[in-house]
């Protein structure tokens, strides 16, 4: 409870500013980005031990839009420059367990593309992958008790699922 001083400065019932002020509480951090952690981690588990007993590589082909087409779209020429190319060497590995047709592994990554999906239009109505709202994706990984290979790794699959249109504006041009 405030002191009879404090309400007088700071708020409600303010009779020296000669009306009431109300009191607002200002939120300073962002929301929460929300999508499933829990099963996120388990993909990114299943995915590097899944790699290990891979004995025939599959080639790395994907149907997607030109990936400067899709950068535009999505206002990412520069974040991928910068962040996911130096990624794409990691995303045969990826392609390759997608490949496998596992269908547990396969059901599970799709319902996290689905719930990342959700949780990228959650942020403005708009299926674009932005800059801002990859790192308020990815930023969800660094709140994680995980060691930095994982959130590593973890920063890796987003990266290849824009990459490959599971997620971001992706309208041919």
């Amino acid at each position: 409870m405030p002191s009879d001083l404090e309400q007088k400065i700071d708020g409600d019932n303010n009779q020296q500013a000669g009306r009431d002020i109300n009191t607002t509480i200002n939120n300073f951090f962002e929301d929460d980005v929300s999508f499933d952690l829990v099963e996120t981690e388990k993909i990114i588990i299943d995915l590097y031990e899944l790699s290990k007993s891979i004995e025939t590589k599959e080639d790395f082909t994907y149907n997607r839009i030109k990936i400067e087409d899709k950068n535009k779209q999505n206002k990412m020429e520069e974040y991928f420059a910068e962040k996911i190319e130096e990624d794409i060497v990691y995303f045969q590995e990826i392609k390759e367990v997608l490949y496998l047709n596992d269908e547990d592994f396969t059901d599970r990554f799709k319902y996290i593309i689905r719930t990342i999906k959700g949780a990228i239009i959650a942020l403005d109505n708009k299926a674009d992958l932005t800059p801002s709202k990859i790192n308020k994706i990815i930023s969800q990984f660094y709140k994680q008790d995980w060691d930095y290979k994982k959130k590593q790794k973890a920063e890796r699959l987003i990266h290849f699922m824009y990459f490959s249109c599971f997620i971001g504006k992706k309208e041919s041009v």
